[in-house]
């Protein structure tokens, strides 16, 4: 009768996972970097841009905006959103017609400032800010506060 093979012994088996976690560190950060080049790449396309856009506004508490178009990063991009709106706390901005053209990062640096960014022309049919009343100032006198509004556009 054969006996059975004995189990491998606990110092052969202890290279083999170093080896697995030492191809791990390397492999992780190999394909953050690809991620983040096809992320870049994706943004120099008008495909990859409404892709991104679909994905990322609804994240973005108190954003919504109309139909878009264009590439929104490269030196030939032209980026169009139909209607962009934005809550801040009380404060509502909408922005009608917003054109980007050109945008570019460059200079991206270990420190500040990270990174510079750059439009060829930026543009808007229309802008309008509503900010809501803050609370009563008491040492105003009457304790009045207004808010401000304004439309920067058209009229």
């Amino acid at each position: 009768m054969a006996t059975p093979p004995s189990p491998p012994s606990a110092a052969a088996t202890k290279p083999r996972r170093h080896g697995r976690r030492a191809l791990l560190l390397l492999l992780a950060p190999l394909l953050l970097a690809a991620a983040l080049v096809g992320m870049w790449q994706s943004l120099h396309t008008a495909a990859g841009t409404l892709w991104w856009w679909e994905r990322l506004l609804p994240l973005l508490p108190g954003a919504s905006a109309g139909t878009t178009s264009g590439a929104l990063l490269g030196a030939d991009a032209r980026f169009r959103v139909e209607r962009l709106a934005l809550q801040f706390g009380g404060t509502r901005w909408r922005i009608d017609g917003l054109r980007l053209d050109g945008l570019q990062l460059s200079a991206l640096r270990p420190t500040a400032p990270y990174v510079a960014l750059t439009v060829r022309e930026l543009g808007a049919h229309s802008l309008s800010v509503e900010a809501a009343p803050r609370a009563p100032d008491p040492r105003r006198p009457g304790g009045r506060a207004f808010g401000r509004a304004s439309n920067l556009g058209p009229r």
